[in-house]
């Protein structure tokens, strides 16, 4: 399945699929355009996620999205 929208909307998606808090999810910044990889086993656990790509580049870009607002 692949699910693509906007930021807040993934976010959304992410704090369901990992059980995050309010607060966790506040801290969490998707980079955009940067496939977000959920593996589950075969009764739909959530086994592990990732981001596809450069490890430094995906924190360059999730540093570029948590700075945003600070520009305005």
């Amino acid at each position: 399945v692949l699910v693509a929208a906007h930021g807040n909307s993934l976010r959304a998606v992410v704090m369901y699929l990992k059980g995050m808090s309010e607060e966790e999810i506040l801290k969490f910044n998707i980079p955009t355009g940067i496939p977000y990889v959920f593996e589950f086993d075969d009764n739909l656990k959530l086994q592990k996620d990732y981001f596809l790509g450069d490890p430094e580049k995906i924190k360059e870009l999730m540093d570029k999205v948590a700075n945003q607002a600070k520009k305005r």
